[in-house]
């Protein structure tokens, strides 16, 4: 008994040190770039939009918050920031509420990042890993590439990846107790499409491979989850309608949100981003370089910054830096080999995740921008599909050293991106 409660008090002060180092890490860099004047325009970095995103979640302003791809991304967030900031501002301790708006905002996104390091490093435990290699493969989650970049910037991938790591905690409640959370269900399916609405299928997979491993009927689960994904949808677009329409005066623009996605989907080249999809798994991990393009049709002649971030522009040729990520490319691939063998207990669970990167690959090799762009919708599932691979080791020992070995050099390696991305902002003067 004291062994239990004690390995239960190391790992809640472990999730706090992560949590608490996360968080300081990104609320650092992300001021770094916001004093580079980064936030103040479109399609920078990586084609995200946070002069858009830090509005819709600090004010409620525009419609980037409100529209067919994120239908209530500024409801979830801005009422909280508004009520504190106007709480501020009534107790004197500022005297310029939208300033402390966006002050309060530029919190959200490192918060919600050290809230999914807490959340993965428990999802860890819970599959019974040891506090040992539950901290190696947390500690892996927070130094690859995409969480460090998307978890310091204020735009939406962060919070996908929040709510799809606490969709993975109801999967393994509901194939381990038999019994489906239908209330807890349809809250993180609702949180996840307002933030953004293709993770209502994402949270479907999961829901559907949970009631599959926990035994119940398949056609029936099936037809249960499309039900309620169906009343999801219905719920999310109208209560983004009625917000927008109804109590801001403003109009939902849902003639300028189709013809927004229709201008992403990909016919000719299909076949190409296809094929890039393996290289955009290891570059949510461990990319070997970054190139920078030109300026986009959102860039205006007077931005700061005429280039933008980009792996759209070819693998350039292999180099030792390749490794990282081709290691990457081949655990998950080990990882989905090995739960469909149903070896480790929680194959569940990495035939879930396997289904999870299966759609993301459909999903933008027929639609989307930039690929990277979405790569924290499948980061949470490829992290557990790399964790599968390395469990499933027969020397334990050896394996360990393996995973603490990978973690330094894709530290290493993040590191390195993120001092050439700051080297390359410093370079342009405002």
């Amino acid at each position: 008994m004291r062994a239990i409660h004690s390995r239960s008090r190391t790992a809640t002060t472990l999730a706090l040190v992560f949590a608490l180092a996360s968080f300081a890490f990104h609320y650092a860099l992300e001021r770094r770039l916001d004093r580079l004047e980064v936030f103040e325009q479109y399609n920078v970095v990586f084609q995200a939009d946070p002069n858009d995103r830090i509005s819709a979640m600090s004010h409620g302003w525009g419609s980037s918050g409100r529209n067919v791809a994120h239908p209530n991304l500024a409801t979830f967030t801005s009422p909280f920031v508004r009520a504190i900031a106007m709480a501020l501002t009534r107790s004197g301790v500022t005297d310029d509420e939208e300033a402390a708006r966006r002050a309060l905002g530029l919190l959200i996104v490192p918060i919600v990042s050290a809230v999914t390091t807490a959340t993965v490093f428990a999802l860890f435990l819970r599959l019974g890993l040891s506090l040992l290699l539950a901290s190696l493969f947390t500690v892996l989650g927070a130094v690859s590439f995409s969480p460090l970049v998307f978890g310091s910037i204020p735009d939406h991938p962060a919070l996908s990846a929040l709510v799809i790591a606490a969709a993975y905690h109801l999967f393994l409640a509901t194939e381990r107790t038999r019994t489906v959370r239908w209330a807890a269900w349809f809250a993180v399916m609702f949180a996840a499409a307002g933030i953004t609405i293709t993770n209502l299928a994402i949270i479907a997979i999961l829901m559907l491979g949970s009631m599959w491993a926990a035994g119940r009927n398949r056609p029936r689960a099936t037809l249960q989850v499309a039900a309620m994904a169906t009343g999801v949808a219905i719920l999310t677009f109208a209560s983004s309608f009625a917000i927008n329409q109804v109590i801001r005066g403003e109009s939902f623009e849902a003639g300028r949100s189709k013809s927004w996605a229709t201008a992403f989907i990909h016919g000719a080249d299909l076949p190409a981003r296809a094929i890039r999809f393996p290289a955009a798994i290891a570059n949510t991990i461990a990319p070997a370089r970054i190139s920078t393009g030109g300026p986009t049709m959102s860039f205006r002649p007077d931005d700061r910054y005429q280039f933008r971030f980009t792996f759209e522009e070819g693998p350039g040729r292999p180099t030792a830096r390749n490794l990282p990520g081709a290691i990457a490319v081949l655990l998950a691939a080990a990882g989905v080999v090995v739960s469909l063998r149903r070896r480790p207990a929680w194959s569940a669970v990495g035939v879930a995740s396997a289904a999870v990167l299966a759609f993301n690959w459909i999903l933008h090799s027929a639609w989307g921008d930039e690929m990277f762009l979405y790569s924290q919708h499948w980061f949470v599932s490829l992290l557990l599909l790399l964790a599968i691979a390395v469990v499933a080791m027969k020397r334990r020992q050896a394996a360990v050293w393996f995973l603490a070995l990978f973690v330094v050099a894709v530290a290493a390696n993040s590191a390195g991106l993120v001092t050439t991305m700051l080297s390359l902002l410093q370079a342009n003067p405002g």
